[in-house]
C-alpha cells in the first residue's frame, strides 16, 4: 500500500517545485524545506541554522542533491562569509578546487570528517530561504573562473548527464544528436573522459579558454553559466527542473545563457536551432 505520509511530502514537494519554476522564490525556498523530511537532506549532529545572527559563529554548509545544485547554490556562500561567519562547505572532490576562491572554507568530505568549534549547519538550498532571497537576480554576477587553457576549439559540447541519474535518459542527447554536434568544426567534447580533466576546476579551466558552451542540463551548464561564458542550455520536454521555468529563453540564475526547449522527445529540431545560432 502507498504510504500516505509520504505521498502527501512528495505533493508539498511537488508544490515547492511549482512555485520555484513560478519564480516565486520566498514562498517557493520556505516550501522547500520540506525535502529534509523526505531524506534529501538529512540532519546532521549540531544546530540547524535558521536565519540567527552569524557574527563570530561557524557555520558548516553540508552538500546536497547535485553538482549542479551545489554550484547554483554557491553564489551565496560569501555573503554568508560577509554576515561575519567563518563559513565552512563541504563538497566532494569534484568541487574542492573549484570553490576554493569563493572566500570561504573548503572541505573535501571523507570517512571521518571532522570539523572544529561548530555553532550551525545547514544545507545549499536552505541557504537562499534563509537569505530571504526573493530574485533569481540576486547574486547572479559570475562567481567561479578558471584560467584558459587552449585545446584549439571556440565551443565546448556537453551532451549527456550523469550515468544513472534517474532523468538521464530524458535529459541527455541521443547519440545521433550528439553526434552531429561534435562533428561540427572547432568543437570540443567536455565530458571528463574526454577531456581527461581531473575535476571541475579542470573542466572550468577548459571553458575559460572558448568562446562558448552547448550543454544538456548538468553540472556543466551551471558551471559555464556561474562563470559568466555564453551557454546554450539544452532542455527536454519532460522533467525540466524547476530552475529553468517553464517556459521562455532566458534565465535570471545565469544572464549569459540561453535556453533551447524540446517541444516533443525529438532532439533533431532543438540541434537544428543551436547549429544555426551557435554553429
Amino acid at each position: 500500500m502507498d504510504d500516505p505520509t509520504k505521498s502527501a511530502l512528495e505533493q508539498a514537494l511537488g508544490e515547492a517545485h511549482r512555485l520555484l519554476a513560478a519564480g516565486e522564490y520566498r514562498a517557493g525556498f520556505a516550501a522547500y524545506e520540506i525535502r529534509k523530511k523526505l531524506g534529501y537532506s538529512p540532519p546532521l549532529p549540531f544546530r540547524e541554522w535558521q536565519g540567527e545572527d552569524l557574527r563570530g559563529k561557524t557555520l558548516v554548509v553540508w552538500p546536497e542533491l547535485g553538482l549542479g545544485d551545489q554550484i547554483q547554490c554557491a553564489r551565496y556562500y560569501p555573503a554568508l562569509a560577509q554576515m561575519g561567519a567563518r563559513v565552512v562547505v563541504v563538497v566532494t572532490s569534484h568541487l574542492v578546487r573549484l570553490f576554493k576562491p569563493l572566500g570561504v572554507e573548503i572541505v573535501q568530505r571523507k570517512p571521518g570528517i571532522t570539523i572544529e568549534s561548530v555553532d550551525f549547519y545547514t544545507h545549499p538550498f536552505s541557504v537562499p530561504h534563509w537569505l530571504g532571497v526573493t530574485s533569481a537576480e540576486q547574486w547572479n554576477a559570475p562567481y567561479l573562473r578558471g584560467t584558459p587553457r587552449a585545446t584549439g576549439a571556440r565551443i565546448g559540447i556537453m551532451p549527456a548527464t550523469t550515468s544513472g541519474h534517474p532523468t538521464s535518459e530524458v535529459k541527455s542527447l541521443t547519440d545521433a544528436a550528439a553526434a552531429r554536434l561534435l562533428a561540427q568544426p572547432g568543437v570540443v567534447d567536455l565530458r571528463q573522459e574526454a577531456t581527461g580533466a581531473a575535476d571541475l576546476q579542470g573542466t572550468a579551466d577548459i571553458i575559460a579558454g572558448l568562446a562558448a558552451v552547448i550543454s544538456v542540463d548538468t553540472s556543466v551548464a551551471h558551471l559555464a553559466g556561474a562563470m559568466g561564458k555564453p551557454t546554450s542550455i539544452l532542455l527536454p520536454y519532460r522533467h525540466v527542473d524547476w530552475r529553468w521555468g517553464s517556459s521562455g529563453e532566458t534565465t535570471a540564475w545565469y544572464p549569459s545563457a540561453r535556453l533551447y526547449r524540446q517541444d516533443t522527445a525529438d532532439w533533431d529540431p532543438v540541434v537544428d536551432r543551436v547549429v544555426g545560432d551557435i554553429l
